[in-house]
């Protein structure tokens, strides 16, 4: 009875976290991230890099978001967990729903928006992992490249990628200070 209670206090305040997390993360990105056209790397960076470019009529951040991390969610059920892909997948519909939610509610100064972008991201990834859990996406493609390439971290695998998307960011705005400003989020 007493382990049951704990699993149950365990599920709820992994639950707590993701949520919490996700609510941030979509939040930040809506108010700092998305309107200066910096980017968060992974996958809702990509997602907004895609949707600036494109202009699709019902197509939104959000969605292009779940959209791209079903696929990846499907090739990793079997090889990151039961529990973590579970938690990430919540994550991810959260985060998805969110972005939506909150999408265009002011924009700030650049460099305003990459110094709180970047500490704001860093707190509510920190809370979705505190849950057992990751908002998917790049996260589940480093995981999976990790069982391959064993003796590279999982740390640098996403940071390639993240920068990847923030060049790709600048590409796409026509413009290199959103890549240096997606930079410095990423630091921060």
């Amino acid at each position: 009875m007493k382990a049951l209670n704990q699993q149950k206090t365990e599920l709820f305040r992994n639950i707590l976290f993701i949520t919490l997390g996700s609510l941030l993360y979509a939040l930040n990105f809506d108010l700092f991230l998305e309107p200066g056209g910096i980017s968060s790397g992974g996958v809702s960076g990509l997602a907004m890099i895609i949707v600036y470019a494109a202009h699709p009529k019902f197509l939104t951040v959000g969605i292009l978001n779940a959209m791209i991390n079903i696929p990846l969610f499907l090739c990793g059920l079997k090889k990151i967990g039961r529990h973590f892909f579970f938690g990430s997948l919540y994550s991810t519909v959260l985060t998805s729903v969110f972005l939506d939610l909150f999408a265009r509610i002011l924009a700030v100064e650049p460099l305003v928006a990459a110094l709180f972008g970047g500490v704001f991201m860093g707190v509510s990834l920190g809370l979705v992992f505190l849950g057992n859990a990751s908002t998917g996406g790049v996260d589940i493609v480093a995981r999976l490249m990790k069982l391959k390439f064993r003796n590279f971290p999982i740390g640098k695998i996403i940071l390639c990628m993240d920068l990847t998307i923030a060049v790709i960011t600048g590409v796409v705005y026509r413009d290199f200070n959103n890549t240096l400003y997606s930079v410095i989020a990423m630091v921060v």
